[in-house]
């Protein structure tokens, strides 16, 4: 029977405003098996980087988790204390951040950071043999010359490299699940897809769960076993990587989908964007959020949140032309 890593039960972010208290992330719930992929998608300002760092427990100080429970391996994330966290950062729980340029010390090289790290969650480890993982760990994510590399600063390294550095780091301690958000976004495409053949190997090699998110649907079809689609701080699809991509249901999921040229499977069928914008979150439609964008839309729509249901072949959806009965 495959082990649950994390569940995620009715997750709920708000922020303080200029206008007052806005809700950023609205009742997600998913699980990530041992060994699984998640891939989180939706446009810029969905929430998907709010959900992982909530899951880290690095909301900023404007924010606040204001409902919902994170178990992270029978732990009850929301539960413990800033030091058992700060453990747990690092070593079981790690994070790879969007940009790697500014997620690195520019004052310190590349081997002490690492070096710093190595150390924090090894106890009584040497300086030596601190120094002696991390060069195994630049090996490992393509350094040729990782003893020279060591003593590199960021400024000095190629873009790709700081995020392999990045990655080193990540994986130091060998994590029980690791969340990267956005890790090819800074990249040229050439080593966006080295970085991702790494990533898929490293995973398979080392068997971390992995929640992968992105707003490149190329990217999260090459990597994920399950999809999360976000609209607006709601869940509005969950489904198989395998169904998600050969027949989308959510209206936006069918949008996104379509706004792709890589994805679509009808290569004489022209792309087509989403019209409109993504909703003030400070006034949200009172039905469903994705109702003034809808090409499908009904009275229904704007007058009703839809529930999430499941449907037959096992997906989760949030939309009124799939019924109103919620699940559980």
């Amino acid at each position: 029977m495959t082990k649950t890593i994390l569940e995620v039960n009715n997750l709920s972010v708000d922020f303080n405003g200029q206008n007052g208290l806005v809700n950023v992330v609205k009742d997600i719930s998913f699980k990530v098996e041992a060994g699984e992929c998640l891939g989180i998608i939706g446009e810029s300002g969905c929430g998907k980087t709010i959900t992982s760092l909530a899951i880290m427990q690095l909301i900023p100080p404007s924010g606040r988790i204001a409902s919902g429970e994170i178990i992270f391996e029978d732990l009850k994330l929301r539960e413990l204390g800033q030091k058992r966290m700060e453990s747990l950062r690092g070593s079981k729980l790690a994070m790879i951040f969007q940009n790697p340029m500014s997620s690195l010390n520019p004052c310190f090289t590349i081997g002490k950071q690492l070096v710093d790290v190595a150390k924090r969650h090894s106890s009584g480890v040497s300086k030596q043999k601190a120094h002696n993982i991390v060069i195994s760990r630049l090996r490992a994510v393509g350094f040729s010359d990782p003893e020279s590399r060591f003593y590199s600063y960021p400024f000095e390294l190629s873009g790709g490299l700081c995020q392999r550095a990045m990655i080193a780091m990540a994986l130091l301690s060998t994590p029980r699940l690791l969340i990267a958000d956005e890790p090819t976004t800074a990249l040229d495409v050439s080593i966006q897809a080295q970085i991702l053949d790494l990533i898929k190997e490293l995973q398979d090699k080392l068997n971390f769960s992995l929640i992968f998110v992105s707003h490149d649907l190329a990217a999260v079809q090459h990597m994920a076993s399950n999809i999360l689609v976000m609209y607006a701080g709601n869940m509005v699809e969950y489904a198989s990587a395998e169904t998600f991509f050969k027949e989308p249901k959510h209206p936006y999921s069918k949008g996104l989908l379509n706004s792709c040229l890589s994805l679509n499977i009808d290569r004489n069928k022209p792309i087509s964007g989403i019209n409109g914008e993504p909703p003030d979150l400070f006034n949200k439609p009172k039905g469903c959020p994705f109702e003034p964008r809808c090409t499908m839309a009904q009275a229904l729509c704007c007058a009703e949140k839809p529930a999430l249901v499941m449907l037959e072949d096992g997906r989760m959806i949030a939309c009124h032309l799939f019924g109103s009965k919620g699940v559980d």
